[in-house]
């Protein structure tokens, strides 16, 4: 399987956070390295400031992960024009040919490997969930922007090639957010890196 980011947040122009952010591993942005909001946001890993080494090897390997998601694996079961509410899924492949959306609750139903392959973006409803247990690894490769609403608790890896942006208290677990050619954008979130 495809290698995992081992930052929590991690932009490509800018990583800028608002309010009481926590974050669980390491922030910093490549090859711009502008980050704001650190305090009051806070990591447990290094905040990187400057573009060093550390970044420029997360930001090869994240595009490494990438092209394994989008390149290497097959999709398996395609859910163009389903919305991710309301679906109880096992592992696999999942692929969208557009838009993915999400609206209410989706269910990783048992441990194993989830792989999301979207074209284009990537947009949740306040307070939508996705489920997991604590076993289950789930990728999400984002063709175009993620955008995260409201209250949002979301499960799995996420890799964006353009911005991510988390609305207010929206709460991230089982892995980081990553934008290839993007911003991050936060808002008084949790991130639960890998």
């Amino acid at each position: 399987m495809c290698s995992a980011s081992y930052f929590g947040v991690l932009g490509a122009t800018f990583v800028v956070n608002s309010g009481a952010t926590v974050v669980n591993g390491s922030v910093g942005s490549s090859p711009n390295p502008a980050v704001v909001g650190f305090p009051p946001g806070t990591a447990t890993g290094t905040v990187h400031m400057t573009n060093d080494a550390t970044v420029q090897a997360a930001q090869t390997s994240s595009m490494s992960t990438w092209n394994c998601l989008t390149g290497s694996l097959v999709c398996g079961t395609n859910l163009s024009g389903q919305n991710l509410g309301g679906l109880n899924l096992g592992p696999g492949i999942y692929c969208y040919n557009a838009d993915a959306a999400l609206t209410g609750t989706l269910t990783l139903n048992t441990g194993g490997t989830y792989v999301f392959q979207i074209s284009g973006s990537l947009t949740t409803a306040e307070g939508s969930t996705v489920t997991a247990p604590s076993n289950a690894r789930a990728y999400w490769a984002v063709g175009n922007m993620a955008t995260f609403d409201v209250s949002t608790t979301f499960y799995g890896e996420i890799y964006s090639v353009f911005d991510v942006n988390a609305g207010t208290l929206a709460a991230f677990s089982g892995g980081g957010l990553v934008s290839l050619h993007g911003s991050v954008t936060l808002d008084t979130n949790t991130v639960t890196g890998p």
